[in-house]
């Protein structure tokens, strides 16, 4: 993503956009969850952001992003190729015992162009906290 925002920077013009991508981003355990290795810990700050898997989206020319998070199938924003959207969906309220595993997809004329599955479920049982981000990218990369 920074990529984009410091060439716009050093250039001062908005990049041609040449590739098709979504970076998105999760957490693994959902604020509430209590993980059995830290049974009466608070973490600070465990609220934000909220229980959701958040997505950037750059493409090339008109397209909508899909995602799917558990239950929550099928969500659908627009990216109009004229630069980047921003999106999120969030977790389900209940997750099964194995966890779930977001997906997201670039839906061009009907056909996905671009697909990717987070390479970590989400899930309530822990044993311990993990807030830091997982980041995957559906797409060929950074845009040259």
């Amino acid at each position: 993503m920074a990529k984009y925002y410091i060439a716009w920077w050093k250039n001062g013009a908005k990049p041609v956009i040449n590739q098709d991508q979504v970076v998105y981003w999760y957490r693994v355990h959902p604020a509430a969850a209590t993980c059995s290795g830290q049974p009466n810990v608070q973490i600070s700050g465990s609220q934000y952001p909220v229980d959701a898997v958040f997505a950037w989206a750059l493409v090339q020319s008109p397209a909508n992003i899909q995602m799917d998070v558990g239950t929550n199938k099928n969500w659908t924003f627009n990216a109009d190729g004229t630069g980047p959207v921003l999106n999120m969906v969030p977790f389900p309220k209940t997750l099964p015992a194995g966890g779930i595993t977001p997906s997201v997809r670039i839906v061009r004329n009907g056909n996905v162009v671009q697909s990717s599955s987070g390479n970590l479920s989400i899930t309530a049982s822990c044993s311990w906290y993990n807030f830091n981000p997982i980041v995957n990218l559906a797409g060929t990369g950074v845009n040259k």
